[in-house]
């Protein structure tokens, strides 16, 4: 393996992450607790695995690039099935499509998807795969949802109309 990141672990110690290979290709992997290590790669015609997080079930969630060099989401689950999704709005450009950042206890997915003029707005993905995507209040130049939590609360920034960056909490009901 040559450039190693590890971008999430769990409570109980399984961890996720990827590595570059000696043609500067990404794959997924996931590490037990007690050291295994599985590696894997998002479905046929995918250039690029990006494990972002992964929740106490096992279940992972990140993007993979296509050829286009679009991005797409994928959930794997713990028995390393892989489904994907796009976020209803993500664009099909180079480096647009959809970014999710964290999956929580439930299978709450949430990110970022960037549409075809190139803005970006949140978005929750729920267990049962319906998106919905949002805009946090004076979010004029975008919106990135970085992290929710096991009762559904979702932090992130977001870029006024004079650029300055805020943070935001999304409380369950959808309230900022």
């Amino acid at each position: 393996m040559f450039e190693t990141s590890v971008t999430s672990i769990n409570d109980l110690g399984v961890s996720a992450g990827y590595y570059e290979d000696p043609k500067f290709v990404n794959h997924g992997f996931l590490r037990a607790s007690d050291g295994t290590l599985t590696t894997f790669d998002p479905p046929v015609g995918s250039l690029a695995a990006g494990p972002q997080s992964i929740n106490s079930a096992g279940a992972i969630t990140g993007a993979y690039i296509d050829a286009t060099f679009t991005f797409h989401a994928y959930l794997r689950g713990p028995d390393g099935t892989f489904n994907t999704f796009d976020a209803p709005g993500a664009g099909k450009g180079v480096l647009q499509g959809t970014t999710p950042q964290s999956i929580n206890s439930a299978g709450a997915i949430t990110g970022a998807s960037i549409n075809a003029a190139n803005g970006f707005h949140g978005f929750l993905r729920t267990p049962d795969g319906t998106i919905t995507e949002f805009n946090a209040p004076g979010a004029a130049k975008g919106t990135s949802a970085l992290s929710i939590n096991s009762v559904g609360t979702i932090t992130g920034f977001y870029i006024d109309a004079n650029g300055v960056i805020h943070g935001f909490l999304r409380s369950v009901p959808g309230r900022h």
